[in-house]
């Protein structure tokens, strides 16, 4: 007595009378032609229809009795026939690292593909999972082998040179290549604005994200120098060597010049000779025409 599905099935193994006769190799064919090829040879055929991961769908799994056995004419043999992979929810395997998510994926029966996706990740340290495919949550046939990403750590980028540069064309630059920027002002010769030094320093490579520190050169502290009478060409050059920007000291005729002597002399600056200001800020000279 033999014990499948639920069912009780007897199998004769010969009693005094009965034809024996050899049960054939069904085993991967098509349950169809299996069927028809037991029943020619005079066999009853019970077909129980379960998944296999390994069998396709339609194909002969197994026979009870099996393969080569022998059995009376008459008698009933049953073909387990496939009915394609189990399907299943792919396992929550993100942030694991790569055995464990490989263990606990065989375990909960899919193939894992044996060469996995390598990919940066700002997130998820190196060596653990970032995705799946197919995804985590999604039904899948357990043969379809699921891929893994793996994180091979933050991105690494090479750090541009900017010093020499102003701090807001630096900034752009290094903001576009993925860095976040901090800058510190300190005393220094050049332009206010100008980046006179970085850390890190230009050329290396570093971590996607990194802070670049910014050494910017402060702007200085100006009294404004009287010109007034001057020529503008000659209180434009004070105010150079005074530590004025040159592209910010702008010129105007706002008044007219009541001696040929006075044109082209300065009568009003703005800001006041004397006023308190950096050596960014923008001066207006006020002429005589």
């Amino acid at each position: 007595m033999i014990l499948i599905g639920g069912t009780t099935w007897y199998l004769l193994s010969g009693s005094e009378g009965e034809q024996q006769v050899t049960v054939t190799s069904q085993i991967n064919e098509p349950a169809a032609d299996a069927q028809v090829a037991l029943q020619k040879l005079g066999f009853n055929v019970q077909m129980q229809r379960v998944p296999d991961n390994a069998v396709p769908a339609e194909r002969v799994i197994s026979t009870i009795p099996g393969p080569d056995s022998r059995a009376a004419k008459g008698s009933t043999v049953v073909m387990q026939v496939s009915t394609g992979p189990k399907i299943e929810r792919v396992p929550d395997v993100a942030n694991r690292p790569e055995p464990e998510a490989r263990d606990i994926l065989t375990k909960a029966g899919f193939a894992v593909a044996k060469d996995p996706k390598r990919e940066p990740s700002a997130t998820v340290k190196s060596g653990a999972v970032i995705s799946t495919n197919p995804a985590v949550g999604s039904n899948s046939p357990q043969n379809t082998p699921v891929v893994l990403t793996i994180s091979t750590g933050p991105e690494q980028v090479r750090v541009p040179d900017v010093t020499g540069t102003q701090v807001s064309q630096a900034t752009s630059n290094l903001e576009g290549a993925g860095f976040k920027v901090e800058v510190r002002e300190i005393e220094s010769s050049e332009k206010a604005g100008t980046v006179v030094g970085q850390n890190p320093s230009a050329g290396q490579n570093v971590d996607k994200g990194t802070t670049v520190t910014l050494q910017v050169a402060k702007a200085k502290q100006l009294v404004m120098p009287n010109v007034i009478n001057q020529d503008v060409n000659a209180a434009r050059a004070a105010l150079i060597a005074a530590g004025f920007a040159p592209d910010n000291i702008k010129s105007q005729a706002t008044a007219p010049a009541g001696f040929p002597w006075d044109r082209n002399k300065v009568w009003r600056t703005v800001p006041e000779p004397g006023s308190r200001m950096d050596s960014t800020a923008n001066v207006l000279l006020e002429v005589r025409q």
